[in-house]
């Protein structure tokens, strides 16, 4: 929502406002995209489920979180994998 409590009117003034937010919050350099997919890891990272995700992604389609989820999924199971060998000893 704008400032004036109304959907932006267009895609061009919404990608404008963010830019000046990003640049407000001292991240300029980096693209709109990536600190979107920024976001979609560390709410994976921080356990938060693949609707959740959608949810405050604004994504329609489950596919697309689900490239979030599945990365943190697999960094835990590693994670747990080599922990679970931590102990072993061949001798």
């Amino acid at each position: 929502m704008s400032e004036h409590g109304r959907p932006f009117r267009s895609a061009a003034s919404l990608h404008e406002r963010v830019r000046r937010w990003v640049a407000a919050a001292g991240l300029e350099g980096l693209s709109q995209h990536g600190l979107r997919k920024a976001m979609g890891e560390l709410l994976a990272e921080a356990g938060a489920i693949q609707h959740q995700i959608m949810a405050v992604m604004a994504h329609t389609q489950p596919a697309t979180s689900a490239i979030h989820t599945n990365k943190a999924d697999r960094r835990r199971m590693a994670t747990a994998a080599m922990d679970s060998i931590r102990e072993f000893s061949l001798g």
